[in-house]
């Protein structure tokens, strides 16, 4: 495909505005993963973790939950209009935080269960839309073009939110924040005007018989174990690491820059991983990355500061596509090799879900039931780390089951 062939697919109105949702949807979660989080904090006091802990516990149990409910209102409801409804929870959520501010944070509980519904009625029509919108000529053009725009949200969204909330009185700075992402979410409502209704398929399998059909499989129970583990290290160190450098210097700003040292050497591990990583070295590099980042946590069992913990989190997200990549591309060989999956993304999508839910509850739990000393934080994010051992194995186990077969 040519270049000038590549800017007609691009500029193609279905692939264009399905681009841009998803830039909105981005830039949308970049703001609400980190600053609603910090913003439950300030609202305490800072000195207690025990809300924010409980707002993301809701979050993972509850974002399953409300992709199945999604289901149900694909039977009486197109898939857009599902996938709207899915923003109008994020902009009802959004639109009281921007209005009221801290005078309606001890509804945290409240904000999680919106926030997991928006985020389980979009993720539930997703996979459906990538099929819909493009095709197996275009579908890595198009994902490389949107993860190239995705990722300038993510360097620069948080730097811009955290600059404004600085130079603000703090709850004022928050409510300004709020109401830039209550903006993102009814813009995406009106683009999902503009997107080709999409068809339902004839085949209508549940989501138990799906679910059934993948964890019967040998090698679909190992995936979703692994995809499991893999989220319960990522969103764990994602907002986990926030907590602590908030708690230690009490600054959105600091937590900002955090953020965007994260996101550039995000971007530059994925390029070297398609750069170096293939078949053969994938499960390598897993090993690798864990040994890598597994350093500073040696450091941080004598002294733990933000220096440290943005070392360990700068290291994690420059690795991240060497532990999760691999994870990803297993996921999709596995369920691509199940018989009687076809049309069934958005089931498929929702039986993963619930393994990352797991994971992600793990991470939690584990934070709440170890101490909160400098030692009990370097055992949670060492412990975190350590779990991408196991889906070195697991995915291991799973190629070479499939060399054999090959």
């Amino acid at each position: 495909m040519t270049i000038k062939e590549k800017i007609a697919v691009l500029k193609d109105g279905k692939i264009r505005n399905f681009i841009v949702l998803q830039i909105l949807f981005n830039g949308l979660v970049t703001i609400l993963t980190l600053f609603i989080n910090t913003f439950i904090m300030k609202s305490n006091g800072g000195s207690s973790n025990y809300e924010v802990l409980l707002y993301n516990l809701i979050q993972a149990v509850m974002q399953p939950l409300a992709m199945m409910t999604s289901f149900l209102a694909l039977r009486k409801r197109s898939y857009l209009f599902v996938q709207r409804m899915g923003f109008g929870f994020y902009g009802v959520a959004l639109s009281v935080l921007c209005i009221w501010g801290e005078k309606v944070a001890f509804l945290y509980p409240l904000f999680g269960i919106l926030i997991s519904f928006g985020a389980g009625y979009y993720f539930g029509i997703y996979s459906v839309q990538t099929i819909a919108y493009t095709t197996d000529d275009n579908r890595d053009l198009v994902s490389g073009a949107t993860t190239a725009l995705c990722s300038i949200i993510a360097v620069t969204l948080p730097l811009i939110a955290g600059l404004i909330i600085s130079a603000m009185n703090a709850y004022t700075g928050y409510r300004v924040v709020f109401a830039i992402a209550t903006l993102l979410a009814f813009s995406a409502i009106f683009i999902t005007t503009r997107l080709s209704p999409i068809i339902k398929p004839e085949n209508k399998f549940s989501f138990w018989q799906i679910f059934c059909k993948i964890v019967k499989n040998r090698n679909g129970r190992r995936i979703l174990i692994a995809n499991g583990l893999d989220n319960c290290r990522s969103y764990t160190i994602s907002f986990y690491i926030m907590v602590l450098i908030y708690n230690l210097i009490q600054s959105e700003i600091v937590v900002s820059v955090n953020s965007t040292i994260g996101s550039i050497l995000a971007i530059l591990g994925a390029a070297l991983y398609g750069i170096l990583i293939n078949r053969k070295n994938r499960t390598y590099s897993i090993l690798l990355s864990v040994i890598i980042v597994f350093i500073p946590c040696a450091v941080m069992f004598f002294k733990l500061n933000v220096f440290v913990l943005i070392l360990f989190y700068a290291l994690n997200s420059f690795c991240n596509a060497f532990m999760s990549t691999p994870v990803f591309i297993t996921h999709f060989k596995v369920m691509e090799s199940i018989e009687g999956l076809e049309g069934m993304g958005a089931q498929i999508h929702a039986v993963r879900e619930l393994f990352v839910s797991m994971g992600r509850i793990l991470g939690i739990l584990m934070i709440i039931c170890i101490p909160q000393t400098n030692v009990g934080c370097t055992v949670i994010l060492s412990a975190l780390i350590l779990t991408s051992l196991v889906n070195t194995f697991l995915v291991k186990k799973i190629e070479s089951e499939y060399i054999v077969a090959v």
